[in-house]
């Protein structure tokens, strides 16, 4: 085999030579470290080699074999090192299309082996750990229970109880107008009319801020009709939105009353006969403004905070009773409630809230009831939720051994992608602010002019 085409087939590996005292290193020598090198490593089966371009002057040659077997004799070379009585050392550097230096000794070579396999061991014990520290996830039945839905008669409450009856459960729907609770529950009978499977439905109509003795004498009611309450969805609540110099003082007492005290209230009344039973779901309809607060939220996001708080700390207390607690983050969602938001929503809100999109009610509620059956904690909806969700999960309880693989991987990349979203929200909110600034420097300037 003529020399260009070993250079065309095979890989070069340089190789200089270091003694203690500096003594020259002559070829013969050379050859002899290097089959002596691949020998005590490989016996007669190892690599193929061939010595070539050796400086004596420098004690620095090369030495070609295969590109699969290169990496052989690398090792077999860095492991040698002794040879004929002397302490050697032995620098290389790999030579195909370009040129890579480094400088190995034997346990550097030991680290760049067993370095993967100690990184797959650290994943295997850290995911174990992961694993074993979860509460357990139990899937939950809806067939034949008693589901009392808050805020049921429009939008995602609605849509909530209509799928609790196609999954077999008999519906209590709250909220304070009769006739949205009539007109609601005549379509909700139909629905389970035409599953044929006798599941009863009903409507209460109350005020959720009232005092406690009359919210729970209504569900004691309810639970006395259609029999114990298995699930509760805590679901009532309202927004205002305006900055917060201009929000009248009473509006933050009446959101954290509607928004956070009424699930309170609610969820007390049913907290006690779900422990006695070892058996329940209690759900808090939360908002993407309760992970992420922005411009004209200062009312709304701290009760939407609230719920998520209020959620982590009863899922602990709930755990040695068996009742699953869960948090649903919904986006703007095409609620007749979201509608009249619009109308009085601040610009610069409006324009913070078109990038995260639109969701229709029924795919805000489908997504969890799904978590629900599967016996998750948190619901987030979309691209945008998940990432949020992931990045706001913080101590809040996971039940599932991806999602919570997902956030301790991932969150540092999220927290970068939210703080490029914040940046933009950021500039915003200045921009509107110039904007506004330079149309009262106008209208000044007009009232001067007449």
């Amino acid at each position: 085999m003529g020399s260009n085409q070993i250079e065309a087939d095979y890989t070069r590996l340089g190789v200089k030579i270091e003694l203690p005292d500096k003594r020259s290193f002559t070829i013969n020598q050379f050859e002899q470290f290097v089959n002596e090198a691949v020998r005590e490593v490989f016996g007669t089966c190892g690599p193929i080699v061939k010595v070539s371009e050796y400086i004596e002057s420098q004690n620095r040659g090369s030495v070609i074999a295969t590109g699969s077997e290169i990496q052989q004799v690398w090792a077999a070379l860095s492991s040698k090192g002794l040879f004929r009585g002397y302490r050697i050392a032995a620098h290389f550097h790999i030579n195909r299309n370009r040129r890579v230096e480094f400088s190995l000794n034997k346990m550097g070579l030991v680290f760049l082996v067993f370095i993967p396999i100690i990184g797959f061991v650290i994943f295997l014990v850290g995911g174990l750990v992961l694993y074993f520290s979860l509460p357990s996830r139990r899937d939950f039945f809806f067939y034949k229970k008693h589901a009392v839905v808050t805020g049921g008669s429009k939008g995602i409450g609605f849509q909530l109880a209509a799928g609790l009856i196609e999954r077999g459960c008999n519906v209590t729907i709250i909220a304070r107008n009769v006739n949205d609770l009539k007109k609601a529950c005549e379509s909700l009978e139909e629905l389970a009319i035409q599953r044929g499977q006798n599941q009863k439905v009903q409507w209460k109509s109350l005020d959720l801020t009232s005092n406690y003795e009359q919210i729970k004498k209504t569900f004691d009611e309810s639970a006395a009709e259609l029999g114990p309450i298995e699930i509760l969805i805590n679901n009532a609540g309202h927004s205002v939105q305006a900055p917060f110099s201009e929000l009248p003082v009473d509006d933050f007492e009446k959101q954290m009353k509607i928004n956070y005290l009424s699930a309170v209230y609610a969820s007390r009344a049913v907290v006690e006969d779900m422990k006695s039973r070892k058996s329940g779901h209690i759900s808090f309809v939360s908002s993407a403004a309760g992970q992420f607060a922005i411009f004209g939220y200062t009312a709304y996001s701290p009760t939407k905070f609230a719920l998520r708080g209020f959620a982590d700390a009863l899922h602990m207390e709930l755990l040695p009773y068996r009742v699953n607690v869960g948090v649903l983050y919904p986006p703007n969602t095409d609620t007749e409630g979201f509608k009249v938001e619009i109308e009085t929503m601040p610009e610069e809100t409006k324009l913070i809230s078109d990038s995260a999109g639109l969701f229709t009610p029924k795919f805000v509620a489908e997504a969890h009831l799904n978590d629900i059956a599967d016996g998750n904690y948190a619901t987030t909806i979309g691209l945008d939720g998940w990432m949020l969700g992931n990045l706001t999960a913080g101590a809040s309880p996971e039940k599932s051994l991806p999602r919570a693989i997902v956030q301790a991987m991932l969150a540092g990349i999220f927290r970068a992608i939210t703080l490029v979203y914040l940046g933009y929200f950021n500039g915003i909110v200045k921009r509107c602010h110039r904007r506004k600034l330079t149309e009262e420097e106008e209208k000044r300037k007009a009232r001067k002019r007449n």
